[in-house]
């Protein structure tokens, strides 16, 4: 999963993601920053831990 943050100076966007009370537990796996101010943020789940 990736994620691009727009900058915005003011206004209100939209939800990415519908209200939940459910979580994810995400890692985040790379970031990097664009000349134009965008960053992305990739995120990964973690691997499960084996069993025992």
């Amino acid at each position: 999963m990736s994620i691009h943050v727009h900058p915005v100076l003011i206004g209100r966007g939209k939800p990415l993601f519908p209200t939940s009370d459910a979580r994810t537990d995400l890692q985040l796996a790379e970031t990097r920053t664009f000349g134009n101010g965008v960053v992305l943020l990739r995120y990964d789940r973690p691997a499960a831990a084996p069993p025992g």
